[in-house]
């Protein structure tokens, strides 16, 4: 039952559908490559499904390959133990999509020091910083995920 706690008597209790789960006919587009997949387990209350567009299929990929290789790709991200519930790329691009701005010369944080500045103080009062220098020309088409 909802809550942790066992069903009433005579109700059946719903379930979580199995990690893996795709839908691709009946409810998805009749005329699109779509699909709704489950690739995860629910760790907690109810698992929700993702819903996959195909915009373009260049590898000509059949809709089962396709289907298990996003399924596959959900099992890789690096910042988490468990089976995530959308590929590890979408999860990526969120990071740097957020972690974007940090990196931008103009970027200043909220008390108005500059982004590259680092500062710490010691227990006994004693104080250390540093400035960051340039980006070094072979890390500039570098991806890095924090």
């Amino acid at each position: 039952g909802k809550g942790g706690g066992p069903p009433a008597p005579g109700v059946k209790d719903w379930l979580n559908v199995r990690s893996g789960t795709v839908v691709d006919r009946d409810v998805t587009g009749k005329d699109a490559f779509d699909w709704y997949m489950v690739p995860h387990h629910a760790l907690q209350g109810t698992a929700r499904a993702s819903h996959y567009h195909v915009l373009s299929n260049d590898a000509k990929l059949s809709a089962d390959k396709l289907q298990r290789f996003t399924f596959d790709l959900c099992h890789v991200y690096g910042r988490a133990t468990k089976i995530v519930s959308r590929p590890a790329h979408v999860y990526y691009a969120h990071l740097a999509a957020f972690n974007g701005p940090f990196y931008s010369s103009d970027f200043r944080d909220t008390a108005g020091a500059d982004w590259c500045e680092v500062g710490s103080v010691g227990s006994h009062g004693s104080s250390q910083s540093a400035t960051c220098g340039a980006l070094h020309p072979s890390l500039a088409d570098t991806i890095y995920y924090a």
